[in-house]
């Protein structure tokens, strides 16, 4: 098997830890080689009251990364993870970039999180959706929606566990083998976050539950991290959905347990102090005791 390279496509702020500033980080400690195109280039993420400053990347400059990249013989990437983009020539970019890779690879990966918007907002142009629908989606292996990206994709009201794999549904049937619903909170299930992930080749299938406690903060990037540690686990346990959701779920906790802690412990907490305690929290993300288990449904 060739060693792991991934090419990792998303956004990137000079402070704080969103994005592939995030993402390159976690996968570099645990052990993988990754490059990062960087969609958006911002002084930091949007959450801050005087707003951020930066600039996108066009479709046209990541053309030209790639074709650069291809020349030199360096396009031998293993995976690609994409997540944040905010525009739709730079999106039909990426699908572009990923039919030649499996092209050139027929065990290439592609990892897509497909990041819209959550909490029934949109924070990308809508217009990104039938992209996503349509081309992007279609494309991918793996995918991490949370709910509403979820929703939008399958036009399914995800309000239970039920609702959940039948959205999971959908997406299977256009061809993504694993799909992973980060987190889902149900009512009944008190102060629970519930992770669904499902994973159908051929025609074998399984179905995971993952319960975790909900932690309540102004948490920035957790997706991100959650997309990248999901993809390092899945590189060394590739048929092991169960254990990589476990040991992801277990680590982002740990990082957002330390964020909490620290952000609770201020008198009046700023977005700055809300930025994930990443650097503290670095060995947590190798750590591979377990502290929330799945359940396998069939």
């Amino acid at each position: 098997m060739a060693e792991p390279r991934v090419l990792s496509i998303q956004s990137h702020v000079v402070s704080g830890y969103v994005g592939n500033k995030c993402a390159t980080f976690a996968l570099q400690m645990m052990g993988i080689t990754v490059d990062s195109v960087n969609s958006v280039q911002l002084s930091n993420h949007t959450g801050y009251p005087a707003g951020t400053k930066g600039q996108i990347l066009g479709s046209d400059s990541l053309r030209e990364l790639i074709d650069g990249l291809r020349d030199n013989n360096l396009l031998n990437y293993t995976h690609l993870l994409t997540g944040y983009s905010n525009s739709t020539d730079f999106l039909q970019e990426i699908a572009n970039i990923v039919k030649d890779l499996k092209l050139s690879n027929s065990n290439f990966i592609y990892f897509c999180d497909p990041v819209m918007g959550d909490f029934d907002e949109f924070y990308v142009t809508p217009q990104l959706l039938p992209i996503y629908k349509d081309i992007i989606i279609p494309l991918a292996d793996i995918i991490t929606p949370n709910v509403f990206e979820l929703e939008k994709l399958t036009d399914v009201k995800i309000v239970n566990e039920d609702d959940g794999f039948k959205a999971i549904d959908i997406i299977h049937k256009q061809g993504v083998s694993t799909v992973i619903l980060s987190s889902i909170r149900i009512p009944s299930d008190g102060d629970e976050l519930v992770l669904l992930a499902s994973r159908k080749v051929d025609d074998k299938r399984s179905r995971l539950r993952l319960r975790f406690p909900f932690l309540s903060g102004l948490f920035i990037g957790t997706g991100d991290l959650f997309s990248a540690l999901i993809l390092a686990w899945l590189i060394r346990h590739p048929d092991d959905l169960s254990t990589a959701c476990e040991l992801t779920v277990t680590a982002v906790h740990r990082v957002l347990k330390r964020t909490l802690e620290s952000a609770s412990s201020l008198t009046s907490p700023g977005p700055a102090d809300w930025e994930l305690k990443f650097i503290e929290g670095r060995y947590d993300l190798l750590k591979e005791d377990i502290l929330y288990k799945c359940e396998l449904i069939d």
